[in-house]
């Protein structure tokens, strides 16, 4: 993911590329077949003062394999909890991180006419994070609701079928995340809200055997902070 954020009293910009990367097709036959997983991510975050002073920078890299379990409730519903376990790094300064990722998340999808698809999704997610220099732990949870419409023509019969979309979606965390910038009053951000667009394909398209996954462009607002974002994979 890319993003720009504003923090009340500094600035910060960070540049990243974060993916759901998933090595092997799944059978849409057998649902309840476990889905593998690499959600990973590279950034590069600057922060400076007001006077545009440079404060400091940071480089991180992360990725936490993780095992879904899809389970079908209905004809539009799916409620698919998973687990994940990984590490990150922070590059400057050689310190690295456990991570463990778990949560559920639930999908309705329901195609309304012969051009729209409706995508509806509710999530729970708890992190757990442990410094693996000094064995610090830290923890953190959050619950969102993304909402998406994409314009997929029932009729299109083109090789490879475009689905440009619009979506929305609303975080709410568990506690304030602080941020403890030095020479600078820790902020913290809790409550956002994302509006962006989306453009993938309907069948999967592959390029020297790699997927390329669809790509979410959003700004996200709110607890001090904006964000200018991209995603790939999904939301």
């Amino acid at each position: 993911m890319s993003r720009a954020a504003k923090i009340h009293t500094f600035a910060a910009t960070l540049l990243a590329i974060g993916c759901n990367s998933q090595p092997r097709d799944v059978d849409p036959g057998d649902p309840w077949e476990p889905q593998f997983r690499v959600p990973f991510g590279i950034a590069y975050a600057d922060f400076s003062l007001g006077d545009g002073a440079a404060l400091d920078s940071l480089t991180a890299v992360s990725a936490v394999p993780t095992i879904d379990l899809p389970v079908p409730l209905s004809k539009d519903w799916t409620l698919t909890p998973f687990m994940g376990a990984g590490a990150g790094l922070l590059v400057d300064e050689g310190l690295g991180v456990w991570i463990v990722s778990s949560g559920v998340r639930a999908e309705w999808l329901r195609r309304v006419g012969d051009h729209l698809l409706l995508r509806f999704q509710p999530r729970i997610r708890y992190d757990i994070n442990v410094n693996r220099r000094d064995n610090l732990l830290g923890d953190w949870g959050r619950t969102d609701i993304s909402a998406e419409i994409r314009y997929a023509p029932d009729a299109d019969r083109s090789r490879i079928r475009f689905e440009p979309g619009l979506y929305a979606q609303a975080f709410w965390y568990f506690d304030d995340i602080d941020f403890d910038i030095p020479a600078v009053t820790p902020e913290s951000v809790d409550n956002q809200i994302e509006i962006g667009f989306s453009l993938g394909t309907r069948e999967p398209v592959r390029v020297f055997g790699i997927r390329i996954p669809r790509v979410y462009l959003g700004y996200r607002f709110g607890g001090g902070v904006e964000v200018t974002e991209i995603r790939f994979g999904d939301l």
